[in-house]
């Protein structure tokens, strides 16, 4: 396996605590409320903590295996879970398992609102986190966050969760409830970031149609955006996606998506989508870097495809072929027909001396795409006007794509 640099490796925040994973907290009747404040209060504790984290995306998954061993054996030291009090979702029990002792602490937080909960939860691991480390001479405890109007907390949290559906119907409950925030609160920068990515999304899965209406609403959304805090991950995560998605502002969509990893390096959406627009900002190495740190913290995540294809781009285009088979590969277990991936994985293979399997991938290509050829492959390709973009198209030339 060939490795990313040493350099690019070091683009992405390492720190020596101990790895979090948080499950989704349970309540009396299932609702949004408990992976939605599960996922605040992760978000908030790796903040404080500085601590290292499995993305929440895996870990909420009904399939993920959250047995002792297995997560042992994926670097997991701390499981948080939690629980509000049965008929009472003023108090939020807390418990921290630590597996390298089998002892677990058991904390309650109580507030009157989900903010308060979540704050007090999050300051309570963080403390835990932080204690069972050795002192570190370069701690500087971050700032509490300010306090938001308990409403539009509550309605961006429940946004978010629907968010995670991943499909149009919780694309559109995410949009209302962002469009009722701002019908009260319309520079509310958060809620204008989380607007530009939901529009963005919808236009570019067809959910929603014609760019010349829709591109406005994003530019407009993503400057009251930036009017808000610029150490904010949803500010920054959510224009990336915008300005990288829409108007193919690939630096900018970078640099936004680089602060936001830097800050929730757990936040295996970011990285997956960073690794995307890195990649078309020629950063290959740390496009490939960003893919595999989001498939080692989300195994079970629902944008693995995505992940496996950003990886497989980053590293044909940095000449990682072997790389750029491997990641293809993980894409098309999922999704055989994927002809993105197909057209990286047929190149690499000629690259690497595999002509037999290069033209075996490239007539795969053909029996799902008759029309496809060299000349598509460069036209829709958003590195075409780079000058090492030819070595790709001749190792689709030299697999079999006319």
């Amino acid at each position: 396996m060939q490795e990313t640099s040493a350099k690019a490796q070091s683009r992405i925040v390492k720190t020596a605590r101990p790895v979090l994973c948080a499950r989704p907290f349970e309540t009396d009747v299932p609702d949004w409320r408990g992976p939605a404040l599960a996922e605040d209060v992760l978000n908030e504790a790796v903040r404080l903590a500085q601590a290292r984290a499995l993305s929440h995306h895996s870990t909420f998954q009904p399939a993920f295996d959250s047995s002792p061993e297995a997560l042992t054996e994926m670097g997991v030291r701390h499981v948080l879970r939690g629980r509000f009090t049965p008929g009472n979702l003023s108090e939020l029990s807390l418990t921290l398992d630590d597996l390298t002792t089998a002892k677990a602490q058991t904390v309650t937080v109580e507030g009157a609102t989900l903010q308060a909960l979540a704050d007090g939860a999050a300051q309570k691991i963080a403390g835990m986190l932080t204690e069972a480390q050795p002192p570190r001479p370069d701690w500087i405890t971050p700032p509490p966050r300010a306090a938001e109007d308990p409403t539009i907390f509550a309605k961006l949290c429940q946004a978010r969760h629907a968010i995670w559906s991943f499909d149009r119907t919780g694309n559109e409950a995410a949009l209302a409830l962002v469009d009722e925030v701002l019908s009260t609160h319309p520079d509310h920068p958060a809620a204008n970031g989380y607007k530009a990515f939901l529009l963005t999304r919808a236009y570019r899965s067809s959910w929603i149609m014609g760019r010349d209406t829709v591109a406005p609403a994003i530019k407009e959304a993503c400057a009251r955006a930036w009017k808000g805090d610029p150490q904010d991950p949803a500010i920054l995560w959510t224009t990336a996606f915008a300005q990288g998605m829409i108007f193919r502002d690939y630096p900018l969509a970078a640099d936004l998506v680089a602060r936001a990893a830097a800050l929730q390096p757990h936040a295996s959406h970011i990285l997956g989508w960073g690794s995307l627009f890195m990649t078309y900002d020629l950063e290959f190495e740390t496009g490939l870097a960003y893919a595999r740190r989001a498939l080692a913290i989300s195994p079970l995540d629902p944008m693995r495809v995505t992940h496996g294809f950003a990886g497989a781009l980053a590293a044909i285009h940095g000449g990682q072929d072997a790389a750029a088979v491997e990641l293809s590969e993980v894409a098309l277990t999922l999704n055989p027909t994927m002809k993105n991936a197909l057209r990286i994985k047929a190149s690499a293979l000629f690259h690497l001396g595999e002509t037999e399997k290069a033209r075996a991938c490239g007539a795969q290509v053909l029996k799902n795409d008759p029309k496809e050829s060299v000349a598509l492959a460069a036209e829709v390709n958003p590195l075409r006007e780079w000058p090492g973009f030819s070595r790709f198209l001749d190792g689709l030339a030299g697999a079999g794509l006319p």
